[in-house]
């Protein structure tokens, strides 16, 4: 095709695999972080709210990922709400951000339609500290409460 192989550069290979040596001490340090922020949400929020699971295991999970799902309210309705006050989160699974019908990887975790309905999907980052949490642990039980308020659904 007119085509042929160039010459190697070895001192950006060399350089290459220096910067992913780098990486990867700097990234453990980060998710050990993130896993610590992420335990202590799940901690408070599973304490704090009633009627409220983990999607997923406790531990054998990404460290900067939290599933919950609440029963009696709708993902959509908490996912707005919160965003009335600045947070951002996401309803379902990452697969299914888009979609409005149940996660199919909650479903397949077995949870029924109505609590795949009521989850709430949290991303921890670089930038998030305990402060940006401990907000949202303010914020989400009130909301949380509302929100059951105003459902057909009672618990």
């Amino acid at each position: 095709m007119g085509l042929r192989a160039g010459t190697e550069n070895p001192a950006l290979i060399v350089g290459f695999s220096e910067a992913l040596k780098l990486t990867e001490k700097s990234r453990k340090k980060e998710s050990r972080r993130l896993r610590i922020l992420r335990d202590y949400f799940i901690k408070k929020v599973l304490r704090t709210i009633s009627h409220c699971r983990l999607n997923g295991h406790i531990q054998k999970r990404l460290p900067n990922n939290i599933n919950l799902s609440f029963a009696g309210i709708e993902g959509e309705s908490l996912v707005l709400k919160l965003d009335q006050c600045g947070i951002s989160v996401s309803t379902g699974s990452a697969c299914t951000s888009t979609d409005l019908t149940p996660s199919h990887v909650l479903l397949a975790l077995g949870l029924p339609e109505d609590l795949a309905h009521g989850s709430l999907r949290l991303t921890l980052g670089r930038k998030t500290a305990k402060k940006d949490l401990d907000y949202v642990l303010k914020i989400l039980p009130p909301v949380v409460e509302e929100l059951r308020k105003m459902s057909a659904i009672r618990l």
